[in-house]
C-alpha cells in the first residue's frame, strides 16, 4: 500500500513536466490565463479585476464582431456603457471559453452557437430601447481599425474603476 507522500509529484515527474510545459507555452504564446477562471459575475468584480477584464472583454467583442459581422452589426459602438450588454457579452464569452476547451464534448460548439443566437435576440430587444442608436443622439462612430482603445472607452473604464474604489461620484457609471 502506498502512503500519501508517494502521491506527491516529484520535480522530475511527468505531471510537473507537463504543467511546466503548459505554463511555458501559454506564456510564450501570450496565453490568456483567465481561460482557467470560472464564470465572471460582473457586479462583484473588484477594481483590480475590472482593470484586467475591461480591455480583455473589449478585445473579445472586437474579435466577435470580426468573426460574425452580420450577427453583431447591431451591437452599438458604446456597448460598454450598457451594463445589460456587458453582462450578456461576458456570459457569452464565458460560454465560448468553456465550449471550446479541450475537455468540452463535441456538441459544445453547437450549444455555444445556440447561446449566441439566444443572446443576439436578447440584445436586439434591448438595443431597440437605447437612445444612443437614434441618429443624432448617439456616440461618435468607433474606429474599428484602431489598434488602441478609443478615448471614450478609456475614460469610461477609468470612471468605472473610480466608482468601484469609492472615488467616483456617479453611482450609475456602468449604466446607460
Amino acid at each position: 500500500m502506498s502512503s500519501a507522500s508517494d502521491a506527491t509529484p516529484t520535480p522530475d515527474s511527468p505531471v510537473v513536466a507537463a504543467l511546466h510545459d503548459l505554463s511555458t507555452r501559454l506564456s510564450a504564446d501570450g496565453g490568456d490565463f483567465d481561460e482557467f477562471e470560472g464564470p465572471i459575475y460582473w457586479p462583484t468584480r473588484d477594481p483590480d479585476q475590472v482593470e484586467f477584464h475591461w480591455p480583455s472583454l473589449a478585445e473579445w467583442v472586437n474579435r466577435l464582431r470580426a468573426r460574425f459581422p452580420h450577427m453583431t452589426a447591431r451591437i452599438p459602438d458604446c456597448w460598454y456603457r450598457h451594463n445589460d450588454l456587458v453582462e450578456a457579452l461576458l456570459a457569452l464569452r464565458d460560454h465560448e471559453r468553456v465550449s471550446y476547451s479541450s475537455t468540452a464534448p463535441a456538441s459544445a460548439a453547437v450549444e455555444w452557437h445556440r447561446a449566441f443566437r439566444d443572446m443576439e435576440g436578447r440584445w436586439d430587444n434591448w438595443i431597440k430601447r437605447f437612445t444612443c442608436t437614434v441618429p443624432g443622439k448617439g456616440h461618435p462612430p468607433l474606429d474599428l481599425a484602431a489598434r488602441e482603445p478609443d478615448d471614450d472607452f478609456v475614460a469610461f473604464v477609468k470612471a468605472d474603476l473610480a466608482r468601484r474604489t469609492g472615488d467616483g461620484d456617479d453611482p450609475s457609471a456602468t449604466r446607460a
